[in-house]
């Protein structure tokens, strides 16, 4: 997990468990909430048998654990609500017994970094029963932009005492770039990453109390330019080996430690392993490639409520009458909903195109609720959610707005956002907050409910540094399989019939299957310009919304 610097970036913290040297003892840590900002809880085990359970206040961001079972840890509340809360250096024995609990108040510092100190490095060594920990903030009295005061201390695993302490001289960075110590094993030594502002990656060797030994330095242009150089992290890989890996995986610098003729350990020369990585292929095999058969598009009738003509036809003409659509589904009940962005109405449609009702909810017509950030469910039973960026809205089968209403609204059934299961008051039943590994869903999503139930829930549409990972989720909202995406899709939509799911890549359609076997591609008619961003799956028919907000139909192949 990520500490110090890494924290302004708001990562999203997985279970973790640590191990001790031999493997005996394991410490499993889960966080509370997805950033960190509240409680965890911490499990040790001893060959599979659980030797103490705490849940504590603040998470443990950073921990160690010794052959004897002792475990050594740094405990933070950050994020948004925590900011100037101590930070714990904390101690167990296998019992569970506190060694020590060291506190250190922090305070604001500046308007991009909240709290001071931070955690620059955790250095551990339970071998050696020891665990260094270094602390770092702005250095007011030195002029020098980038420049920071250090402090490093050592501690005893066995006692929670300090062994040692010692100022660091002020230390100027010259780019924002650089890693805490990573641990190499069958070794007392430690690796640290960085980035110079001129290009060059530099992987140094140090001790656990942050004296430097050997580096070995290499232009960035090795792991593909500077940009994807920022993204790249050190882990262990067994004896005396690291890897230098980014973050989607698909590049990794394989580093070796040798003994050099003066004895001392030193890096081979670095080995670039080429990609792209087997497990962020989905499934396994290839697509099938196949032909879309046509079957028109759906001509939409006035609204009665407006005086508008809302076309959206098989004709290639633009639709000019409904502005912007920012949101297209296709709902179960069956329905079509569509949302004008620029004048703030939802609209309805059945399949035949014929028109069930227009309206503007009160809620978005305010100015300071950005309307195109909002996310649409549908009910089954006809009635429809839409979560806004700041509101919710929930409609009933006729288009009456039931958040107006004095009292909670009770339909029946339940709806998939991109959420999880909302009622019909809007309120969250089920949420999908994980993988189906356990692991936090990041955001950047869009989702799409199959009519059985179930759903389909793709993240990261928004970073180009992390694969974009599908999670299946059962009618009662449990993740079933999560797979990963190629990095090279450029996704816009996600469709799901509760067997086949189907994600647009410009104007390419891929499909897979619910574990993430490739079930076939196909490229739409007329390329790129009538490349589909949003697409829904009802009764073997899809649905897709072109860039010409023109409404087409396929059959499902």
């Amino acid at each position: 997990m990520f500490l110090g610097l890494y924290q302004l970036a708001m990562p999203y913290l997985d279970a973790e468990t640590i191990t001790s040297p031999s493997g005996s003892y394991a410490l499993s840590i889960a966080a509370g909430e997805p950033n960190g900002g509240g409680p965890c809880t911490a499990v040790l085990s001893k060959r599979g048998a659980v030797l103490w359970r705490k849940k504590l206040p603040y998470l443990l961001g950073e921990a160690t654990v010794d052959d004897q079972g002792n475990v050594g840890a740094v405990g933070e509340q950050w994020g948004i609500g925590y900011q100037g809360t101590p930070m714990h250096f904390v101690f167990f024995d296998q019992r569970g017994k506190i060694l020590g609990d060291r506190t250190q108040k922090r305070h604001f510092w500046a308007s991009d970094v909240p709290t001071a100190p931070l955690v620059g490095s955790f250095a551990a060594a339970p071998r050696r029963h020891r665990l260094a920990i270094e602390l770092y903030e702005m250095d007011e009295s030195d002029s020098a932009p980038g420049s920071w005061k250090r402090q490093w201390t050592e501690y005893d695993l066995r006692t929670g005492q300090v062994v040692s302490q010692k100022e660091s001289d002020t230390y100027r960075e010259t780019w924002p770039v650089s890693t805490e110590p990573t641990p190499i094993s069958d070794t007392d030594q430690f690796g640290s990453y960085s980035l110079s502002q001129d290009g060059a990656a530099t992987v140094t060797l140090c001790d656990g109390m942050g004296k430097d030994g050997s580096a070995i330095t290499f232009p960035s242009s090795l792991i593909g330019g500077y940009e994807q150089a920022e993204q790249f992290k050190l882990v262990p890989d067994g004896p005396r080996k690291l890897l230098l890996k980014s973050a989607d995986s698909e590049k990794e610098v394989e580093l070796v430690l040798d003994r050099n003729s003066n004895g001392a350990l030193a890096f081979r020369k670095p080995r670039m392993l080429t990609g792209p990585m087997p497990h962020l292929v989905a499934g396994s095999g290839d697509f099938r490639t196949v032909l879309l058969k046509s079957t028109g598009g759906i001509h939409l009738q006035n609204a009665s409520s407006t005086n508008r003509s809302h076309e959206i036809a098989d004709a290639a003409q633009p639709v000019e009458s409904i502005g912007d659509i920012s949101q297209f589904r296709v709902g179960p009940a069956p329905r079509i909903v569509l949302i004008d962005s620029r004048t703030r109405t939802v609209h309805a449609y059945d399949l035949s195109g014929k028109s069930l009702f227009a309206t503007q909810p009160k809620a978005f017509m305010v100015d300071d609720e950005p309307i195109f950030m909002e996310t649409v469910g549908c009910s089954p039973f006809g009635w429809i959610v839409i979560k806004g960026f700041k509101s919710s809205v929930v409609l009933d089968p006729t288009g009456r707005d039931l958040s107006e209403s004095e009292t909670k609204p009770s339909l029946p059934g339940l709806a998939w956002t991109d959420k999880g299961l909302v009622d019909s008051a809007g309120a969250i039943v089920v949420p999908a907050l994980r993988r189906a590994d356990g692991k936090w869903i990041h955001e950047g999503k869009d989702f799409a409910a199959a009519p059985d139930g179930s759903a389909a829930i793709i993240e990261g549409l928004y970073d180009r540094y992390e694969p974009q990972r599908i999670t299946v989720f059962s009618p009662k909202g449990v993740p079933s399989h999560t797979f990963a995406l190629k990095s090279d899709l450029m996704l816009c939509g996600i469709a799901f019939d509760g067997k086949t799911i189907v994600v647009t890549a410009l104007e390419e359609l891929h499909a897979f299957s619910v574990a993430g076997k490739p079930l076939w591609k196909a490229k739409l008619p007329g390329g790129s310009e009538n490349a589909l961003n949003r697409i829904s799956i009802l009764n073997g028919k899809l649905y897709g919304l072109n860039r010409k907000q023109q409404i087409v139909t396929f059959a499902m192949p």
